[in-house]
């Protein structure tokens, strides 16, 4: 038999399939489902329901969560996730990010060298489009691949240079209104070039 989904689960599962393709080649967006056109368009300038769509397929009663946005921590709440703070969540989601998160993202697990896998699954919104230059290279980016982003701060960058030391490093989840991500593993060496 196959199994039939409902359209809630099989979007989540589209959204969760984006995800995992997100990761396996660095530095490509992926697009996944979730709104409506005309819903897109209403909510071009927040991703924040496209940060729901990436909670909702992420997130379950043996999962734990941090934001600092209340209006995200309600609808992951109801997901059955765990609440924890910054150092000890292992999904972290931010629609924005300045001081105070980076505040909170230094305290983000790395892992530890017997359990890498207790690392942090950083989310965080921006928009996909000329901005800064980074320029990507490791394991599932075909040689050297550049992107463009905007509304990430340098800092945001500096910090992860930072903090990931492979195998111990954030994965990281770069979402937009418009649905689509890109993933950066720990594994994927990122150097800003403009």
């Amino acid at each position: 038999m196959i199994p039939v989904f409902s359209p809630q689960e099989a979007q989540e599962r589209e959204t969760f399939l984006a995800l995992m393709w997100a990761l396996s080649r660095p530095g490509e967006p992926k697009t996944f489902g979730g709104m409506s056109d005309l819903e897109s368009s209403r909510t071009a300038a927040s991703a924040r329901p496209s940060l729901e769509s990436v909670g909702k397929a992420l997130l379950d009663l043996e999962a734990s969560f941090y934001t600092g946005d209340e209006s995200l921590r309600k609808v992951f709440g109801r997901l059955g996730a765990r609440f924890l703070g910054p150092e000890a969540a292992a999904y972290q989601f931010y629609p924005a990010v300045g001081e105070r998160e980076l505040v909170d993202l230094h305290e983000a697990s790395v892992g530890t060298l017997l359990a890498p896998e207790q690392s942090a699954t950083v989310v965080v919104a921006c928009v996909l489009e000329p901005g800064l230059k980074l320029a990507l290279s490791g394991p599932g980016v075909r040689g050297s691949s550049q992107i463009q982003i905007s509304g990430l701060p340098k800092a945001f960058w500096n910090l992860r240079d930072q903090r990931v030391l492979f195998p111990l490093g954030w994965d990281v989840f770069l979402v937009s209104a418009k649905n689509e991500v890109i993933g950066i593993p720990r594994s994927t060496k990122v150097e800003v070039v403009g």
